[in-house]
């Protein structure tokens, strides 16, 4: 069976791929809302008081994410007071019960899920609910509800059964939203697109203390809970980051700035990490139970229908220290132990990429990983290049097709081939990898040098597209034909209703080797 959850199933996750199967199996609607914990009055029968609070309690917004055939992950958190000093959103220490509905209509006319849960405040009131008994490739509406407030309302979906004929996903490819950087503009034209699926691969938020830039916040570098708890609630406050997040289910996986820039798997970040992953979970659609330490599995694979499947890497906490400090001569980047991934990880992805039988086989990861010779940088895969070498070659080796790579991280948009040797231009190309461009992260040296780098980056070969002077997203159209690759920008993130356009599209056949531009 083909994994759509976290490696290393528990119990409730076994069961829901059980329920998954036996929604998948007639056209029959199958109620299973009567047997899920999920919708049964505070397990633990504990009695709660309605609360009172004297302001909005869901100043964050509501999230879903982590959708499978007949479930999906419902997320809010209460925190009428989000940028609290210690953390805690302006909530007491005290469980608080909330109420969640789902239905198929916007008008919450046909409920098909509802039920009570009592938020805990370690985990900072946060709300995590796998709302099941849904029907496959179906749209939802859900909301929260606490005292006399209720939430916003989102729109979420289900995916279709595993193997099911998909024709279409809709995936909008998102990473890199400095706060201070500029307004969060882009995520505006996100609802406008009406995407199946949001795939954010990391820097949701970033760690420095103030920089003032355009947008100006006075928190220091974040060094514990409390703080990433408050630039969480920073960022999730923005009414265009909600809206993204309330319009379809996301997918999401961390870089380093949810951490700290440029973090590596070295026991010198545990104690920072454990308390960064802890807040990411807080704050995320996330189906993973609440982290205990600096160790948490975030790599895992996700599925639509016989479409697409996904292997959603972890590039951070399981790499090599970076090596030579980024010296430009640097002979220990050849040590052949030195990894990107990690040993269980990498052999994980190995199996993932055989196993799948859609039509795309997609990667989803962080640090680019084509060989950008004016842009070397030992943080991405060039630091890596054994371990980049034994990925691309056991693609070829296997005679995989229609490998797709998606990236963030480095704030300028781009699609590029992956060689079997990189250096060789001419050798057989194994997969593409598309490189979507930042929220608002700026690159400034890149920036001033504007045409220049795009101009030199295109003369190398292996090179189709560059945009390093516009701040966007890329809008994946995927069919059973062609993936289509549209890259969407804002003239500006200096302003707030700055309006979005098409800079260019691409596409990709089937089993074809040639990228084709159509803009």
């Amino acid at each position: 069976m083909s994994s759509n959850t976290f490696t290393g199933l528990d119990r409730r996750q076994f069961l829901g791929a059980l329920l998954s199967s036996a929604a998948c199996a007639g056209t029959e609607k199958v109620d299973m809302c009567e047997a899920s914990p999920a919708i049964q009055p505070l397990e633990d029968g504990t009695h709660l008081e309605e609360p009172s609070f004297a302001a909005n309690p869901f100043t964050l917004g509501v999230a879903s994410g982590e959708p499978l055939p007949d479930r999906v992950i419902l997320w809010t958190r209460l925190a009428p007071e989000p940028l609290a000093e210690d953390g805690m959103g302006g909530m007491s220490q005290d469980p608080v019960p909330v109420s969640w509905e789902i239905a198929s209509d916007r008008e919450f006319g046909d409920i098909v899920g509802a039920g009570v849960v009592a938020t805990r405040p370690e985990l900072a009131h946060a709300v995590h609910i796998d709302a099941d008994g849904l029907m496959p490739n179906s749209t939802y509406y859900y909301r929260f509800s606490s005292g006399s407030w209720f939430s916003s309302i989102g729109k979420t979906r289900t995916t279709p059964c595993l193997g099911e004929e998909s024709r279409s996903l809709r995936l909008a490819v998102l990473t890199c939203q400095n706060w201070e950087d500029g307004f969060f503009t882009v995520l505006a034209d996100v609802p406008k697109q009406d995407p199946d699926l949001v795939l954010h691969v990391g820097d949701y938020i970033y760690e420095y203390g103030p920089r003032e830039i355009v947008r100006s916040q006075t928190q220091a570098r974040i060094s514990n809970l409390a703080g990433y708890r408050r630039r969480f609630g920073l960022y999730k406050g923005d009414a265009s980051l909600q809206e993204a997040h309330a319009t379809c289910p996301w997918l999401v996986v961390w870089d380093d700035h949810e951490i700290s820039n440029n973090y590596n798997g070295s026991e010198f970040y545990f104690q920072l990490r454990s308390e960064a992953y802890q807040a990411y979970y807080e704050h995320m659609p996330l189906r993973l139970p609440p982290p205990s330490g600096p160790d948490v599995t975030m790599y895992r694979t996700f599925q639509w229908g016989d479409l697409a499947h996904f292997s959603i890497l972890d590039t951070r906490q399981y790499r090599s220290v970076q090596a030579c400090s980024d010296a430009p001569d640097c002979p220990d980047i050849n040590d052949e132990t030195r990894t990107m991934l990690g040993a269980e990880q990498e052999a994980w992805l190995f199996r993932e990429l055989v196993n799948t039988n859609t039509i795309w086989n997609c990667i989803a990861q962080q640090v680019v990983m084509a060989n950008f010779a004016i842009l070397f940088n030992y943080d991405q895969w060039d630091g890596y290049p054994y371990a980049r070498k034994k990925l691309i070659e056991y693609i070829y080796d296997q005679g995989l097709e229609n490998v797709l790579v998606f990236t963030g991280d480095v704030h300028i948009g781009g699609l590029a081939r992956l060689n079997l040797d990189l250096d060789d231009f001419s050798s057989p190309i194994v997969a593409y990898e598309c490189v979507t461009p930042s929220v608002t992260s700026d690159s400034r040296e890149l920036m001033s040098a504007g045409a220049s780098i795009e101009g030199l980056m295109m003369m190398q070969e292996h090179v189709d597209y560059i945009q390093a002077t516009r701040r966007g997203y890329v809008l994946v159209n995927m069919g059973r034909e062609r993936v289509e690759y549209q890259f969407i920008s804002v003239s500006t993130v200096e302003e707030p209703d700055a309006e979005a356009s098409t800079d260019a599209i691409f596409y990709l056949d089937s089993g074809s080797r040639e990228l084709k531009r159509s803009l």
